[in-house]
């Protein structure tokens, strides 16, 4: 398929999918928060789980799927190598998951069929399975997505949304034309950034080891009265 072509042909499949009397939006997303403190390269992964819930939407037989993720790269930095995608039976990196959504059915028309872009604050993945062979994926009883988030020196406390990409879909497509958009679900991820524990002035430690030697000494001095 001529890639300039395939923005129409989404287009027009979309509009056959939201005029079906399968389109619905009812899939049902949650998810979690990672906590820590700026400059902390190891925050526990945020994390999101997407169902079919009662969309009717086919999670089996999902031709066209995208995934956009949206956050602020003031705040935050992603690695797709240490986030973790998994649906049916299938887990792996994000980046690997990349590379075998790139082979899958498809051989080498990776510019046709699976367009993906890294960059500061926003992650976007679409497939499309219309035109290759098996030409669908399984995605079992639920996608499930953990990010892999840093968070920049200097970063202010509160929270930090990971929403869903607003410039674009973040949807799935069944082979019935069963329709799920997910994008316009509250943001499921979050990232909050904490205050650092605070750490006793070296006159307040001077003060606590005092008062702690004063009173084994006065003990000592008891024990040894008794005696």
């Amino acid at each position: 398929m001529n890639s300039h072509l395939r923005p129409f042909i989404a287009m027009a499949t979309l509009a056959v999918a939201l005029s079906s009397t399968n389109a619905d939006a009812g899939l049902v997303v949650t998810g979690t928060t990672g906590f820590g403190e700026a400059g902390n390269p190891a925050v526990p992964n945020p994390t999101m789980q997407v169902t079919a819930g009662d969309s009717g939407v086919d999670f089996s037989a999902v031709v066209l799927w995208d995934f956009r993720l949206d956050w602020d790269e003031t705040a935050l930095t992603f690695d797709p190598n240490a986030s973790t995608i998994s649906f049916g039976s299938y887990s792996d990196s994000l980046a690997n998951f990349v590379s075998y959504m790139y082979g899958y059915g498809f051989g080498t028309v990776y510019d046709e069929n699976l367009a993906t872009t890294v960059g500061d604050g926003y992650f976007v993945f679409g497939w499309d399975g219309f035109f290759g062979t098996p030409g669908t994926v399984d995605l079992g009883s639920a996608l499930n997505f953990s990010g892999a988030f840093s968070i920049l020196p200097g970063t202010p406390t509160g929270d930090y949304a990971i929403r869903f990409d607003p410039n674009g879909p973040t949807s799935v497509l069944a082979s019935d034309f069963g329709f799920g958009d997910y994008g316009a679900a509250t943001p499921p991820m979050q990232v909050t950034v904490t205050a650092p524990a605070a750490i006793p002035e070296p006159g307040s430690l001077g003060l606590l080891l005092g008062g702690l030697g004063a009173f084994l000494g006065l003990a000592a001095l008891r024990r040894k009265t008794t005696d």
